[in-house]
C-alpha cells in the first residue's frame, strides 16, 4: 500500500506509542486492523464502467523505509509504503481468507449501497464493519 500522507492512528497500529507531548516509542507492539477501498473499473476507452470495493479483515502493516531529502530546488513528494499481510478470519464454506471484493458492475446496486452505507455511514447511520461472515451472510439473503 502507498499513500502520500496517512492518519495519525496508523502510527499507533503499527507500534509508535506517544510516551509525552513530542515523545514516542518506536518499536512497540503492532496491532492488527480492517481496511476498505475502491479500486476503478475501466479500458483504454472509458475508465468509468464501475469500480470494486475492497474490504481486508485482520492486516498487519509494516512500514518501509521512507527516504527524506533536503530542501532543494526540486521537491518531489514523499511516498509512504506498507507491506500488509492478513490473518484470514474463520468462515465457513469456503477457504479462510482475509480479503473480499465487491464488483460494481455484477452485484445489486441496492446491496451494495446498503453495505457502503454500513462500511462508510451516513447523516443517519454510523459506520461499522461486519464480520466477513456476517458480511456474507447480508450478500447471501439478498
Amino acid at each position: 500500500m502507498e499513500a502520500y500522507t496517512y492518519p495519525d492512528v496508523l502510527d499507533e497500529i503499527m507500534g509508535i506509542e506517544r510516551y509525552a507531548p513530542g515523545v514516542y516509542l518506536h518499536d512497540q507492539r503492532a496491532t492488527s486492523f480492517h481496511l476498505s477501498y475502491r479500486t476503478g473499473i475501466g479500458n483504454d476507452i472509458d475508465q468509468s464502467l464501475g469500480y470494486k470495493l475492497h474490504i481486508i479483515y485482520n492486516v498487519m502493516a509494516v512500514s518501509s523505509d521512507v527516504g527524506l531529502s533536503t530542501i532543494g530546488e526540486n521537491v518531489d513528494p514523499v511516498t509512504f509504503s506498507w507491506a500488509l499481510s492478513g490473518t484470514p478470519p474463520q468462515m465457513f464454506g469456503a477457504r479462510p481468507t482475509s480479503h473480499i471484493s465487491l464488483n460494481s458492475r455484477f452485484i445489486g446496486s441496492e446491496l451494495l449501497e446498503s453495505i457502503e452505507i454500513l462500511l462508510y455511514g451516513s447523516a443517519d447511520v454510523d459506520p461499522a464493519l461486519p464480520s466477513m461472515v456476517d458480511l456474507l451472510t447480508l450478500i447471501e439473503g439478498s
